[in-house]
C-alpha cells in the first residue's frame, strides 16, 4: 500500500492519478526500524503523525523506544517525578558543550559521563496510559515496538532517583548502577516487568553502551570489570527471558577498537573506559540468542583498509547483529556486507526530543536516504540519491508539522520573484566564494518559482569590522504575501553546530545564527526570519552535502569543480498574510565564525484563493 500512496500524483485539475505500472514489493531486510525517545505530554500527536505520515508511508516497519524515566509507572512513580526533576536540574546546571567541550555533566574528578538524553518524554513523563496507547497506535499502523530499557549505563533516571544503587554516589549527576549491589536489579527487574507488562514485545533492548563508571565504588573496585558487564548483561538476558522475552543490546562493548579496551586519559575532562575484555564469550556461551546492534559500522581502525572490521569481529564471535545509528548516505559497502555477515537490518537513530524541529534537523533525511537500502535491491548512485530526498523534503516537511495540504508547488497560487537588481552589491565571484556556475534567470525548481541574477546581496556582521559590504539592506516589497521563500547560500563556513538534541536544551539555538531577514509590515511591526548555518543556509561549495531539512534545497549550477552547486530556500510562513508588507530589511548578526548570509532571490507567494481548492475540471 505505501508502493501505492508514494505512486499517486495530483493534476492540475486537481484529480488523482496513477501510472499504469506492475508493481513487485518486497523488503531487502526485516528489520527497518528507527530508534527514538518516548514523547512527552506535548509530543504526543507529533508522535503519532510521524508513525502514520512518515514511519509506515516510507516502509520502516518498527522502533526502538527508549523509555528511561519518561513514564510514570505504578511501582515506582518516583523514577519519573526525579527524572523531571533531574532534567530541571540539570537546565539549572547549564549548557556544557561550551564550558568543557562535552554534552553531560561530569563526574568526581572531572570524569567523562555518559550523555543525559535530555529528550526522554520532553524532559518530563507521560502516564502508563498514555505508553499504552502510542505502542496500540504505532502497531495498528504497521511498528513494532522494541522498548528499551536502559541498563548499567545511562541510567540518570534510576541512579538520580536512587543513589543508594549508584556506582557513584557522590557525582553530581551519577550514571551508572553498581552492579555488586542486588538493589540494583531488584529496582531494574521492577521498572522491567511493568513495562513488559505494559508493551508485551518480543523483544526488550536493555542498552549497555558506553559504559564509563565501571569498577569504581568499594564494592566493585577490586572485580573484573569485564566479567562485571558480562555477568550484568546474563543476569539481565535470564530475566528476560524467563518472561518470554528476547534480549538486543548494543555491541560496541564487545568490539576490540571500540569501547571493549580499557584506555584512560584527558587533562580538563579525564577520559576513563573499563575494559570490557573477556566479556563477549561469557556472554556469548550463556545467552547464543542475544542480538547486538552494531554501531561501529563507520568506525575504521588506524592501518584498516576496509569499513567492516567491527562487523568482521562481532560475526568471527557468533553474534547475529544489525546495524544500528544507520546512515545510508554514510555507510560503504551496504550490498556486499549485509550479505556477507547476514545482517538482520539496521536502524536509523535521531537522538533527540520527540518534536518536528529536532527530529526534521537530526533525522528525516537520513531515514529518507536509508529506507531505499533496506527495501530494495535496487541500488541507485548516492547523488541521485541526493537530489531525492531534496526533492520530496518540502512535503515531508508540511506533513511533519502536521499543516500538510497539497504543497506549494502543486497548488495554483501565483508566484512572485522580487527584483534584487537595485540593491545587489556582490559578484557571484569573490574573496572565499565562486558562484559563477550558478544557473540564472527564471526557471521552476520543484514548482517554485525562482529568479536569480548575476549578483547577489551580501551583507556583513557587526563582529567582522570594516569590510567592505553594508550591515544591511532594504528591499522594496509593498504587498501581501502568505509566504516568503528567501533563496540564499553563505561566503563561507559558518560554525560548527553543537547537537540539537544530546548537547542543548535550546535546539533552536544548535545553529549559529547569521543573519536576520526582518519582515516590515505597512502597520509598523517587525516579524523576523533567521538565517542559521547548516539548519536553513550552508556554505556556497556544501553541494549535496547541504542536505537541510530545515529548507528547500535547489540544485541550480555547477561548483568550480563541476560537482553541483546548491542553495537552499529559506521558507518563511507568514502569520499575517492579509497585511501588506512594506519592506524586507537583510542584516547580518553577530556570532563567532566569518561566514556572511547572502541573498540570491526572492520569491513570494500569494494566500491561498478557494478557486485553488476548487480546479476547473
Amino acid at each position: 500500500m505505501s508502493a501505492l500512496v508514494q505512486l499517486l500524483t495530483l493534476g492540475a485539475d486537481g484529480g488523482l492519478y496513477l501510472p499504469g505500472v506492475t508493481i513487485r514489493d518486497w523488503p531487502y531486510v526485516a528489520i527497518r526500524y528507527v530508534h527514538l525517545y518516548v514523547p512527552g505530554p506535548a509530543g504526543i500527536a507529533f508522535f503519532k503523525r510521524y508513525v502514520r505520515d512518515f514511519l509506515l508511508r516510507y516502509r520502516f516497519n518498527g522502533m526502538i523506544l527508549e523509555i528511561g524515566g519518561g513514564v510514570r509507572l505504578k511501582s515506582h512513580p518516583e523514577i519519573a517525578a526525579g527524572w523531571k526533576r533531574t532534567e530541571m536540574e540539570l537546565y539549572a546546571y547549564g549548557e556544557q558543550v561550551q564550558k568543557v567541550g562535552e554534552s553531560g555533566p561530569l563526574g568526581p574528578g572531572r570524569r567523562f559521563q555518559d550523555t543525559t538524553h535530555r529528550g526522554i518524554g520532553g524532559g518530563g513523563y507521560i502516564e502508563r496510559e498514555d505508553l499504552v496507547e502510542l505502542v496500540r497506535f504505532a502497531r495498528e499502523h504497521g511498528q513494532e515496538v522494541v522498548p528499551e530499557i536502559q541498563s548499567l549505563s545511562h541510567v540518570y533516571h534510576l541512579a538520580c532517583a536512587h543513589r543508594e544503587i549508584a556506582e557513584l554516589p557522590d557525582a553530581l549527576f551519577p550514571d551508572a548502577y553498581c552492579p555488586s549491589n542486588p538493589k540494583s536489579y531488584k529496582l531494574l527487574f521492577e521498572v522491567m516487568d511493568e513495562l513488559v507488562e505494559i508493551i508485551r514485545p518480543a523483544v526488550v533492548h536493555i542498552g549497555h553502551d558506553e559504559w564509563r563508571a565501571g569498577g569504581l565504588c568499594p564494592k566493585c573496585r577490586k572485580k573484573d570489570t569485564g566479567v562485571l558487564f558480562a555477568d550484568d548483561v546474563i543476569r539481565i538476558c535470564r530475566h528476560l527471558k524467563s518472561r518470554g522475552v528476547g534480549t538486543w543490546m548494543w555491541g560496541d562493548h564487545f568490539i576490540s577498537y571500540h569501547n571493549e579496551k580499557r584506555r584512560s586519559y584527558g587533562r580538563m575532562v579525564w577520559f576513563d573506559y573499563p575494559s570490557t575484555e573477556g566479556a563477549w564469550k561469557r556472554v556469548r556461551e550463556a545467552c547464543p540468542e542475544i542480538v547486538l546492534l552494531n554501531w561501529t559500522w563507520g568506525f575504521q581502525p588506524k592501518g584498516e583498509t576496509t569499513p567492516d572490521v567491527g562487523d568482521a569481529e562481532l560475526f568471527r564471535k557468533g553474534f547475529r547483529f544489525l546495524y544500528g545509528n544507520f546512515n545510508g548516505l554514510s555507510f560503504e559497502g551496504w550490498e556486499e556486507r549485509s550479505k556477507r555477515y547476514d545482517v538482520l537490518g539496521a536502524e536509523v537513530s535521531s537522538w533527540c526530543g520527540m518534536e518536528e524541529f529536532e527530529i526534521g534537523k537530526m533525522h528525516i533525511a537520513a531515514a529518507l536516504a536509508s529506507i531505499d537500502l533496506l527495501w530494495s535491491t535496487r541500488r541507485e548512485p548516492k547523488e541521485k540519491t541526493i537530489r531525492r530526498v531534496m526533492s520530496m523534503l518540502s512535503e515531508v516537511r508540511e506533513r511533519m508539522r502536521g499543516t500538510h495540504e497539497p504543497p506549494v508547488e502543486r497548488k495554483r497560487r501565483r508566484q512572485t520573484t522580487i527584483d534584487l537588481g537595485g540593491v545587489a552589491n556582490a559578484g557571484l565571484r569573490g574573496e572565499t566564494w565562486d558562484l559563477r556556475g550558478l544557473k540564472t534567470g527564471r526557471f521552476l525548481a520543484d514548482g517554485l518559482a525562482c529568479r536569480l541574477g548575476r549578483r547577489a546581496v551580501v551583507v556583513r556582521r557587526p563582529h567582522l569590522g570594516k569590510k567592505k559590504f553594508p550591515s544591511a539592506v532594504e528591499i522594496a516589497v509593498g504587498r501581501r504575501f502568505q509566504t516568503l521563500v528567501f533563496l540564499q547560500s553563505c561566503t563561507g563556513e559558518g560554525r560548527r553546530p553543537i547537537h540539537a538534541g544530546d548537547d542543548t536544551f535550546f535546539p533552536r539555538e544548535s545553529s549559529e545564527l547569521v543573519g536576520v531577514y526582518d519582515v516590515v509590515f505597512e502597520d509598523g511591526l517587525v516579524l523576523a526570519a533567521e538565517v542559521r548555518y547548516d539548519e536553513n543556509v550552508s556554505a556556497w561549495n556544501a553541494g549535496l552535502k547541504g542536505l537541510l531539512y530545515h529548507a528547500r534545497c535547489i540544485v541550480a549550477g555547477k561548483l568550480p569543480d563541476g560537482s553541483p552547486l546548491v542553495i537552499w530556500g529559506n521558507e518563511w510562513r507568514n502569520p499575517r498574510p492579509d497585511e501588506p508588507i512594506r519592506l524586507i530589511r537583510f542584516r547580518g548578526t553577530k556570532g563567532t565564525s566569518e561566514a556572511m548570509p547572502m541573498l540570491l532571490g526572492i520569491t513570494g507567494i500569494d494566500k491561498v484563493r478557494l478557486s485553488d481548492y476548487r480546479a476547473k475540471k
